[in-house]
């Protein structure tokens, strides 16, 4: 069963990690990005 809990281990850590580095990728090509103030509308 350690095994099974490694792997699931990994593939959490893989998906947070997709999910940031797309979200980063995102956020970084947003051109509105530096116009805008820190809530997003100001």
């Amino acid at each position: 069963m350690s095994e099974f809990w490694r792997i699931l281990l990994l593939v959490t850590i893989a998906g947070s990690a997709v999910t940031f580095l797309g979200s980063a990728a995102i956020w970084f090509s947003d051109e509105d990005r530096a116009s805008a103030g820190p809530c997003g509308t100001c």
